[in-house]
């Protein structure tokens, strides 16, 4: 499956390699449900309870620190050992914000049968290097939009790639900025270097991310949710 071509450990540039800073613009895109992200991710806490794990190239493992239900079927079994890989756990926060607001698992989100949630999931995982991740999920299945880099916001999903074609998936905390500079991000999710779940910072650079490749998105209302694409 090609999400397992993603890695969870972009390479630390120096600060001799930093790229030019972008330019944030903000075009006014409405709060959706952002503050909703922000608050389930808070409840890992300091994340001391979980761990990191990347499967090998011939297994299937979906990453996920808990059972992942919906419509009665178990999409995700959860990690005895709580351990999750990046894009398993940003997926988890998703479904868990989605699930919240229709009810429980047991109820459909935005008419989305179990096929179609799967399909949901390798979207989110990435089809291919360099692909949007979660941007491409909810617009496809009308849950969601791709922000631009100037309406991010924390609990934003973002999907990261460097330059060499690594990728990673986190949840959108703050920008790093020296002075008015955008220089990287700071982002939540399950690292390596973290040996779990956690907030790291990467910088954008020749070595680094690519902030042409650094796609955001957010999850809309309910009320906001439009017929999945054909």
């Amino acid at each position: 499956m090609i999400w397992l071509l993603l890695a969870c450990a972009p390479k630390a540039p120096t600060t001799a390699e930093l790229s030019p800073p972008i330019v944030l613009v903000p075009t006014g895109v409405g709060l959706g449900l952002s503050d909703a992200v922000a608050r389930v991710m808070d409840s890992y806490g300091d994340g001391a309870d979980y761990g990191f794990y990347w499967p090998p190239d011939d297994g299937v493992w979906w990453g996920t620190t808990r059972d992942l239900w919906y419509r009665g079927v178990l999409l995700s079994p959860g990690d005895p050992e709580r351990r999750s890989h990046c894009v398993g756990l940003t997926w988890e926060v998703a479904l868990t914000v989605l699930t919240e607001q229709v009810g429980g698992p047991e109820h459909p989100i935005n008419g989305l049968s179990v096929a179609d949630m799967a399909a949901f999931r390798t979207d989110w995982f990435v089809r291919e290097v360099y692909g949007p991740g979660a941007a491409d999920a909810l617009a496809h299945f009308g849950l969601g939009q791709r922000v631009g880099l100037g309406d991010v916001r924390r609990g934003d999903f973002v999907q990261m790639w460097t330059r060499a074609g690594a990728g990673h998936s986190g949840i959108f905390h703050e920008w790093v900025r020296d002075g008015d500079a955008v220089l990287g991000v700071r982002y939540w999710s399950t690292h390596p270097a973290l040996n779990g779940i956690g907030y790291w910072a990467d910088s954008f650079s020749m070595w680094g991310l690519d902030p042409d490749r650094l796609y955001a998105a957010r999850l809309w209302q309910p009320s906001d949710w439009v017929p999945p694409k054909g």
